[in-house]
């Protein structure tokens, strides 16, 4: 087997056990007092009205909690995800149409979309600009594309998070590693020193997902805006939702990120 169908498999199994234990985010879009909708608006920047009637992908949909956000909107949405597990709770939505997909083999025609989303995916591929490029065919004139990914921190920090990946080898051991890390992140003292070395989060499912995947790629701002100056994207923004922290301080920068560890950015066709 080819190493990229290998990594391609690691990567689809450790989201398959993602979606089974992480009982709240497996089900966040039916879950009674969670507001997925303004959740999706905050995280994105783009008005409520916009959705309706517009054709949607989500590129990498996971347990499609955006896709029911952009459903709920009053778009006609297609997730995709190689994830049986997660697509399962899509497939709850009778009118979202769940794909199960390779990103790198969409079966799409070009300009195809209104919206192409992609969040917390294309850092997971190994051909991450490649795919970004492939992505952006997909929209029509006028379209817009969305995509989330990790962003540069310290190379200390990135160094030891990376040993510590390395150090396990199934992703049981990685989730009861999670869930600890998430325990103790959950103490401030304790989460703001060691956030200074390694990726840690108060949600075992968020440090899951930096520490089981075969691939994981750290941006900086500017390689991410180069990609969509260097594809012809016009008005394009970077999108810090309201909980997230933009880090002024060189300091703080250095060892959190820009934007708090994730870049959130849009661009129109």
């Amino acid at each position: 087997m080819k190493r990229i169908d290998i990594t391609k498999e690691k990567t689809k199994k450790s989201f398959d056990y993602e979606w089974t234990k992480s009982e709240f985010h497996k089900t966040s879009h039916l879950t009674e007092g969670f507001d997925i909708v303004n959740d999706f608006l905050n995280e994105t920047g783009m008005p409520k009205e916009w959705f309706k009637n517009k054709i949607c992908l989500d590129a990498g949909c996971g347990n499609g909690r955006y896709s029911y956000a952009m459903h709920k909107l009053g778009a006609k949405v297609y997730a995709v995800d190689i994830s049986d597990t997660g697509l399962d709770y899509v497939k709850k939505f009778k009118d979202i149409i769940a794909i199960k997909g390779d990103l790198n083999n969409l079966m799409f025609n070009e300009e195809s979309f209104d919206l192409v989303f992609s969040s917390g995916v294309l850092h997971h591929l190994e051909n991450s600009e490649e795919m970004f490029k492939k992505l952006i065919l997909l929209l029509k004139k006028n379209g817009i594309i969305y995509i989330k990914v990790y962003e540069w921190k310290n190379p200390i920090k990135l160094f030891i998070t990376e040993l510590i990946r390395k150090s396990f080898n199934d992703n049981n051991s990685i989730w009861n590693f999670s869930k600890k890390l998430a325990d103790v992140g959950k103490n401030k003292i304790l989460y703001n020193f060691l956030g200074l070395f390694m990726f840690i989060s108060d949600s075992a499912f968020t440090n899951f997902d930096h520490y089981a995947t075969p691939i994981n790629h750290y941006y900086k701002e500017e390689e991410i805006v180069e990609w969509f100056e260097e594809n012809g994207l016009k008005d394009i923004k970077i999108i810090n939702p309201r909980r997230w922290e933009t880090h002024k301080n060189m300091i703080q920068r250095f060892f959190r990120g820009k934007n708090g560890g994730f870049i959130r950015i849009s661009g129109i066709k």
